[in-house]
């Protein structure tokens, strides 16, 4: 075996350079295949993924996109590719004018709260949108911090419908006449029949026309009067649109509009979001002025409460007149009708027994005398015929009960 060291008792380089270069190839034969398995283990522990239903998985190979995986057990090579799993199905939440504490409550932030509406006065709005992401790929990419623009955006979305809305109605626009449910259009009247004028028989038999100055000038027909203008009453005055009242009825209206408007800035944007609500919490007058806006509230309700109403006993009593008004006319209709055939029946009667009597007078004449009388004569109980010779020198005298009352004929005494 040849020595470690030299003749000056130095270590000989070579020799112990060539015992090392022994010792690491014999342990490299089994610690080779130890850090491949490893390397391997490693490999596949940070190079299987996998996504959850709801969620797709962006594929980055060198920092650009190169595929979309699906829900399942998926690979990617570790330092050359990277994965980004977004969550399709899940509902985010955003909010504007307020802030969610998490022990419980809210926050109100006044930068946002605060606007304007269209007759410049100024509100307290309150939102949440709610949203998902639509396009993962536009989501990650397009826009540093979609979800930040989101918020900007839902804010500027709310401003521009609460500036085009209006708050409870003025004083003006509470007058009767405003309120389309109290105008009434009159009801169409019924054209009178008109009878025709009788012509006079020179302009009949064609007589000369009436000279041009007896004729009358042509009627002008009155000017109509110009149509309102969108919005305003018939004396000009703003009209009242509960649609645009941004406190009662516009509020779902506004709603509406704000996720129409929205969804188009997020597209625009190309953001990869969509909504699927907008939800309006808190809409109402600063705290300075809230009392005041409440009574005008109440009192514009109790105005339609007591509208409705009157409406209501309107529409029950107007159907129940003209009932009875129908019922009068139908009732004297056939009263009419009824001495019109009686009239005509008597007249036919007569013209009957005139037609008999110009056949044969006398016999006509002595049976309407003997009918008379049988009629006259059939009503009085007691009779007493005297010849007429005699009823000369006779003392008319006049027949009285006991009582002294005259009996009513055909009674008896």
């Amino acid at each position: 075996m040849p020595s470690r060291f030299d003749d000056d008792d130095a270590p000989d380089l070579k020799v112990v350079v060539g015992q090392y270069k022994d010792v690491v190839s014999q342990r490299m034969k089994w610690l080779g295949p130890l850090l491949g398995g490893v390397a391997l283990l490693l490999i596949a522990l940070t190079g299987f993924y996998s996504v959850n239903p709801g969620e797709v998985g962006v594929v980055r190979t060198f920092g650009k996109e190169t595929g979309q995986s699906q829900p399942g057990l998926h690979f990617a090579m570790p330092i050359v590719q990277s994965v980004d799993i977004v969550d399709l199905a899940k509902v985010r939440r955003a909010e504007v004018g307020f802030r969610s504490l998490e022990g419980g409550g809210s926050k109100r932030v006044d930068s946002e709260a605060l606007m304007l509406t269209g007759d410049e006065n100024i509100i307290e709005a309150q939102m949440i949108v709610q949203y998902q992401i639509h396009d993962p790929s536009k989501f990650l990419f397009k826009l540093n911090d979609p979800e930040q623009s989101l918020h900007i955006a839902a804010e500027v979305a709310l401003r521009g419908v609460v500036g085009q809305m209006r708050i409870t109605a003025s004083i003006d626009e509470l007058a009767p006449s405003n309120n389309p449910a109290v105008e009434e259009e009159p009801d169409a009247a019924e054209p009178e029949a008109v009878e025709p004028e009788a012509v006079e028989p020179e302009a009949a038999a064609g007589g000369g026309a009436p000279d041009a100055e007896e004729k009358k000038a042509p009627e002008k027909t009155p000017e109509k009067a110009p149509a309102p203008v969108d919005g305003a009453t018939k004396d000009g005055r703003p009209g009242y649109d509960p649609e645009r009242d941004i406190l009662t009825k516009g509020r779902e209206r506004a709603q509406i509009l704000c996720k129409e408007r929205l969804q188009e800035l997020m597209d625009l944007y190309e953001s990869g979001l969509r909504i699927t609500e907008v939800k309006l919490q808190v809409v109402d007058a600063p705290d300075e002025v809230k009392d005041a806006f409440h009574d005008v509230v109440r009192a514009r309700e109790e105005r339609e409460q007591t509208i409705n109403k009157a409406l209501g006993y309107r529409e029950d009593r107007i159907p129940r007149a003209r009932g009875q008004a129908q019922k009068i006319i139908q009732k004297a209709e056939a009263y009419r009708q009824e001495r019109v055939l009686r009239a005509e029946g008597e007249a036919n009667r007569f013209r009957a027994i005139l037609a008999e009597y110009e056949k044969a007078k006398g016999v006509t004449r002595e049976r309407l005398y003997l009918e008379t009388m049988e009629r006259i004569l059939g009503n009085i109980p007691k009779k007493v015929f005297i010849d007429e010779s005699v009823a000369k020198n006779a003392l008319p005298f006049l027949p009285i009960n006991p009582q002294g009352t005259v009996p009513a004929p055909g009674g008896n005494q």
